[in-house]
């Protein structure tokens, strides 16, 4: 389960979603934190004005600290905030944490963090003389002051002022901040984002389902297609009209089991071709040396250039079947060179003329003067023009006639075989050059040849980088042609 497509994309949809989630939780608990600390710095500007005026009135109205413990344990109780509160002297007089204390402070250290003292000398008029007042000095830190000898604050008021004591005020630190600002996340918004991550993660799941349907259902046809092709039937086609990167898939495998299934039904015919190719002559032989081993037959000159005549075919056979694997596994070995049309067909109806005397058959050729020449492996292109020359001898009747005609085009010249035979059926055309393939469906071996000729010419031109094709029509005759590369 943990290695299948659907639970990775269950896990991939619910990771993506829950990270969505947490990043707008984080985003929303800073824009808080930001909030709480500018609320909480106003509420704290209001609370230390608010601790200092009750204290500074508590000292106007009894003139000294003398029981003012409960009072800054009811004002740090009242704000939630730790007050201490020292004399002039830095003699701690009142704590609201813990009872007074006769230990003194070091006042020096804690100048640095000194807030605001709201009752300052202020002049009447500017330029004034200061004005005698009790003043109460203010710090606002993180820690409790810690108890050290005695000291002159640095921060101290010029001419007629009183210092009646100092304020020490712990607000929250940044911590406590980010928690209550999370706290507040939680109770207005945690039950919206648990809400919100649980639905998410239900879509997620219907999302996959879906998906994991939409998708793996051909994918699944498709492996199933594969696992029974791959052990021999070649009848396997998937029907899937999905226009995606499945649907081309999908196709793809189609055309390759549509390959598979043509080759193999090749490799079976070639098999049955060549069983039957192989029984004739060895039929014959036998049939002969049979006769000759009961006295039926005299091993005369005669018996013996009829087997020497099958032995010929047999040879024939085997060696196109031989050049044929090799042009199939491109293993064909070229020599090529420039060569000159002209006498590449000069040779070649010198090599068929004779035979083509003997059927009363019209053998001509229409060469230019002037052709380029080509890069060619000169016996292997030999080989192919005489085996379409033989082609048209085979096929085409006493009295006919075969044309032999080249011309130049577009870094290519083209040779043609024409002849005025039987023809080919349209039907026919295009599997000529098939292994094994005869138009003869009688399989007469009247006409010669093992069917093998055309396949590997086809093979032997497509290796020079040319093509061949043939045009026919039935009762008309046919044309075979091939184009060779103009040498450089």
């Amino acid at each position: 389960m943990k290695n299948s497509l659907q639970f990775r994309l269950l896990v991939a949809f619910t990771g993506v979603i829950l990270l969505t989630i947490g990043a707008v939780f984080f985003m929303t608990w800073r824009a808080t934190v930001e909030q709480v600390q500018e609320f909480s710095y106003r509420i704290e500007r209001m609370v230390i004005d608010r601790i200092q005026y009750q204290v500074t009135e508590y000292y106007l109205e009894n003139n000294s600290w003398e029981g003012v413990q409960p009072l800054v344990s009811h004002i740090g109780e009242q704000f939630q905030h730790r007050i201490i509160l020292a004399d002039a002297d830095g003699k701690i007089m009142a704590d609201s944490s813990s009872e007074a204390s006769s230990e003194k402070l070091n006042l020096e250290s804690f100048s640095s963090k000194t807030l605001t003292s709201s009752l300052e000398h202020r002049n009447p008029e500017p330029g004034g003389p200061p004005t005698s007042q009790p003043q109460l000095f203010m710090f606002l830190g993180p820690r409790v002051p810690p108890p050290a000898v005695p000291a002159e604050p640095a921060t101290g008021v010029q001419g007629e002022s009183q210092t009646i004591g100092f304020l020490f005020i712990l607000p929250l630190t940044q911590s406590e901040i980010g928690l209550a600002a999370l706290q507040i996340i939680y109770s207005q918004l945690g039950s919206y984002f648990l809400i919100g991550a649980f639905l998410a993660v239900i879509v997620a799941f219907l999302i996959t389902l879906f998906l994991s349907r939409r998708i793996l259902s051909p994918v699944k046809e498709l492996r199933s297609a594969a696992q029974r092709l791959g052990k021999g039937d070649f009848s396997q086609r998937v029907d899937i009209s999905d226009k995606s990167e499945i649907g081309e898939l999908a196709s793809t495998f189609n055309s390759m089991a549509d390959n598979l299934q043509r080759d193999e039904q090749l490799r079976q015919h070639m098999v049955s071709d060549i069983a039957h190719e192989l029984r004739s002559p060895l039929t014959n032989v036998r049939g002969y040396l049979e006769a000759i081993n009961d006295g039926v037959m005299q091993p005369d000159k005669e018996t013996i250039s009829s087997i020497y005549g099958e032995t010929i075919l047999l040879s024939r056979l085997i060696n196109d079947l031989q050049e044929l694997s090799l042009a199939e596994a491109g293993e064909l070995k070229l020599f090529l060179q420039p060569e000159d049309v002209s006498e590449l067909v000069r040779l070649s109806v010198n090599a068929v003329q004779a035979k083509a005397s003997e059927k009363d058959i019209s053998l001509s050729h229409d060469i230019p003067a002037v052709l380029p020449r080509v890069n060619i492996d000169f016996l292997r292109i030999k080989q192919v023009l005489l085996n379409l020359l033989e082609n048209a001898l085979a096929h085409t009747p006493g009295g006919g006639r075969i044309n032999i005609a080249a011309k130049s085009d577009s870094g290519f010249v083209e040779i043609s075989v024409s002849d005025s035979g039987e023809g080919i059926p349209a039907e026919e055309i295009n599997s000529i050059f098939e292994r094994f393939h005869r138009v003869d469906k009688s399989r007469s071996r009247s006409t010669g040849g093992s069917g093998l000729g055309l396949t590997i010419s086809r093979y032997i031109i497509e290796e020079h980088k040319g093509k061949i094709w043939a045009r026919s029509e039935s009762g008309k005759g046919s044309c075979f042609s091939f184009t060779l590369p103009v040498a450089h």
